[in-house]
């Protein structure tokens, strides 16, 4: 009965603890959704030092999101007792008793990860058409740079017949 007891107790601290895990990756995943509405901002705004910073930051949450999941895998794993399965197997791991909490914090980190997924799509079309816009910006300008001058075309010069034109030279020392 001890046993038991202490096998109770040692799931209810690691569901405690994958819920901890969880509601922490879900904050770093609405971290990075609002790196992305930020770094839109700054697109729009055409400020490149502020989305540099963006990317910046934008990679250390990933970087940090990255560490969050190998702990809530190890968690899983643990109260698993074998090789770490997904979070969607939790119904086999406790038996179809997931805990309201935990539950909820599961949710929460789906949610958060759709919201990413939709914010990161809108910045690629932003991003996507900011270059375009730059690069047809920049064949614009190179392309009229190519151009003769109008003012000075010949066909525009006036010709008389027999004479012919020189240089005209203008000399001072």
């Amino acid at each position: 009965m001890r046993t038991s007891a202490r096998a109770d107790e040692e799931t209810t601290r690691r569901i405690d603890e994958l819920a901890e895990a969880l509601h922490g990756e879900a904050a770093l995943v609405r971290d990075l959704r609002d790196s992305l509405v930020r770094q839109r901002g700054a697109i729009a705004a055409g400020d490149p030092d502020a989305i540099n910073g963006s990317v910046d930051e934008i990679g250390r949450i990933l970087l940090t999101l990255e560490q969050a999941r190998v702990q809530r895998t190890r968690i899983v794993g643990m109260m698993a007792g074998m090789a770490p399965p997904p979070i969607e197997r939790l119904e086999e791991i406790l038996g179809n008793n997931v805990p309201p909490r935990l539950e909820t914090e599961r949710a929460a980190l789906r949610l958060a990860a759709h919201e990413v997924a939709r914010e990161a799509a809108i910045n690629s079309t932003v991003i996507a058409r900011a270059i375009e816009t730059g690069e047809a910006f920049l064949q614009a300008i190179f392309s009229s740079a190519a151009d003769p001058d109008p003012g000075y075309a010949t066909s525009a010069r006036k010709t008389i017949p027999g004479e012919s034109f020189g240089i005209f030279c203008n000399r001072r020392a």
